[in-house]
């Protein structure tokens, strides 16, 4: 870099002037051409070769190839690092960690195979696990767990290369289910079924690529039927039954393609009111 500063120096262009221009012009332009070669070789080099200081560490190298290397860090506006790991070739390599701005561990990423696979762990601000899971080129895959900060497991999902597939379920804090519902390429297809929070089925249907298709039904909290009917893409069509909490028909309503056809009860009991 002295060399390409003295290219620079008015000193070095007096000296060219004088002593080269007036024996051979071309010579002069060939010069002044390999100074500013030169010079932006040398702005090159500066710009691909580039790296930060923390708290004197050198971090956030990149390489003449233009590759990232060594440790990365991310910072919060505050100073706090919110994320530290380890690249080789661009590929991340080993444990990432992930920090809440107050300095806690939010979550820890173990990269194998150039980067390509990758297990994750999220944590609550106590301490406490909130995820944990898979990840491939950067999307979720296989079994991914939820947990309350209390360490009650709230949520199961399965994903395929980031694509939710199979049986997805929710839980209430006292472990029982409050949700099924499951997953073909991404879209809603198959059994749904809600639950109270004693584990009586609440609500049950099938689903077609994320609409209701088919018989549907919702129960009271004994497990007794509350309404049934039938969906055709998402619509009502067909007979729909009401019933109190005792067995008794409330209602009875005809439908086509959603619309209502006929109402042969009009209003409902005392009981389906009180129970609302």
């Amino acid at each position: 870099m002295e060399i390409l500063n003295s290219l620079k120096s008015p000193y070095f262009c007096s000296l060219i002037q004088n002593m080269i221009m007036p024996r051979n012009r071309n010579i002069v332009v060939l010069l002044a051409l390999l100074a500013a070669f030169l010079l932006d070789a040398g702005n090159l080099v500066a710009q691909r070769n580039s790296y930060k200081i923390y708290k004197k560490d050198t971090i956030n190298r990149i390489d003449g190839k233009g590759l990232k290397q060594g440790i990365w860090k991310k910072i919060y506006d505050n100073g706090a690092v919110l994320s530290a790991g380890n690249f080789k070739d661009n590929h991340q390599q080993g444990l990432f960690k992930y920090y809440y701005d107050n300095g806690k561990l939010k979550g820890t990423a173990e990269f194998y195979n150039d980067g390509i696979n990758c297990s994750f762990i999220g944590y609550h601000e106590n301490g406490k696990v909130e995820a944990k899971g898979w990840y491939l080129n950067e999307k979720k895959d296989s079994s991914w767990l939820y947990y309350t900060d209390d360490t009650v497991l709230v949520s199961l999902e399965r994903y395929k290369n980031g694509v939710p597939i199979g049986a997805w379920r929710t839980f209430y804090k006292n472990g029982k289910m409050v949700q099924l519902v499951t997953y073909i390429d991404g879209k809603k297809t198959g059994p749904m079924r809600q639950y109270y929070e004693d584990g009586h089925l609440k609500f049950e249907c099938s689903l077609k690529d994320g609409v209701i298709e088919g018989p549907t039904k919702q129960n009271w909290y004994d497990g007794s039927i509350r309404f049934e009917g039938f969906y055709i893409h998402g619509l009502k069509d067909g007979k729909w039954t009401t019933y109190d909490e005792y067995g008794k028909i409330l209602k009875v309503e005809f439908y086509k393609s959603g619309d209502l056809l006929e109402d042969k009860t009009k209003s409902p009991t005392d009981s389906l009111k009180k129970k609302n």
